[in-house]
């Protein structure tokens, strides 16, 4: 199955605009239930861009349930497995602000974003220095939180 366009512009974005400089892209993918089919096509838009960017690669896809807290733990052990990762992608902005934890526990130089976020996410003390950007399906509006 092949993603939508807003699932692959939240990858690309992140993966384009963080200033990797020559650095191939090494990523954690942090979803939801795998049930869910939202999960799914945000951990396949990081695939799909990875695959169509002909450069980067994914070290581990973790399945959570939304939550700061899951995030923070989803990100912990991959990080300690794969130390040269240098993105974490989160599904939504909850799971990447609890993988921005994880991160600045290790005080590892990771980039950390994710897609499908509130807005009240990135108005919280743990998320100072992030930008945001919106984007819309026409249906319904989609966030990407990037750190």
């Amino acid at each position: 199955m092949r993603t939508t366009i807003l699932q692959i512009f939240g990858a690309a974005l992140f993966a384009q605009r963080l200033q990797l400089g020559n650095q191939e892209p090494r990523i954690i993918r942090i979803t939801g239930d795998p049930n869910t089919p939202v999960s799914m096509e945000r951990a396949d838009g990081v695939k799909d861009y990875v695959a169509d960017a002909g450069r980067g690669r994914i070290h581990h896809l973790a399945f959570g349930d939304w939550s700061y807290a899951d995030g923070e733990r989803k990100a912990a052990v991959p990080l300690s497995r794969h130390p040269d990762t240098n993105i974490i992608w989160g599904a939504n902005g909850s799971m990447a602000l609890g993988a921005l934890r994880a991160v600045r526990a290790r005080q590892a130089r990771v980039l950390v974003g994710g897609i499908g976020g509130f807005w009240d996410a990135t108005d919280s003390p743990s998320a100072s220095r992030l930008a945001r950007h919106s984007i819309t399906d026409g249906l319904s509006e989609r966030r990407s939180v990037i750190v």
